[in-house]
């Protein structure tokens, strides 16, 4: 299955393609084999399960430090996200079109830190976790989120 999705990817990456007489123009948005942090980019072994999300990330707005048991793989569609690593200090900043690919096991902060709403799309590729749940971590401990159906 991941193996069509990829070859799927790079037909259509390749080039323009014709539909109907009008042009089908093609943005390359990223490639990479690295995370944000400079490691290899290693898919779940396990059976993988796909979730796709919209964040709305208001003005100023943090979400709880995460760690993800998979890869996360996210898309800034509009505003500034700024990702920081509270174990190394790393500031990474991104804005609108911007694709960060992050590592499994890797705690992070992702916050907004623009005076406007900022859109993320993020696809989380983990081993299927049959709760739907995942660890965050705050000041006080950690503890599970929910993850939306």
């Amino acid at each position: 299955m991941l193996k069509a999705i990829a070859t799927a990817m790079i037909m259509i990456a390749a080039g323009t393609a014709q539909a109907g007489g009008n042009k089908v123009n093609v943005i390359p948005v990223t490639k990479t084999a690295h995370t944000i942090t400079g490691q290899p980019i290693a898919l779940p072994q396990e059976e993988p399960e796909v979730t796709v999300l919209i964040y709305e990330v208001p003005p100023g707005a943090a979400v709880p430090q995460s760690s993800e048991a998979g890869i996360r793989y996210d898309y800034v569609l509009s505003g500034h996200l700024r990702i920081t690593n509270p174990e190394t200090g790393a500031i990474f900043n991104f804005s609108q079109g911007d694709f960060v690919v992050g590592r499994p096991g890797q705690w992070r902060t992702a916050e907004n830190p623009d005076e406007t709403t900022m859109k993320l799309l993020v696809i989380r590729q983990a081993p299927f976790d049959k709760t739907g749940r995942r660890w965050l971590r705050t000041g006080n401990g950690y503890f599970l989120m929910p993850m939306p159906d």
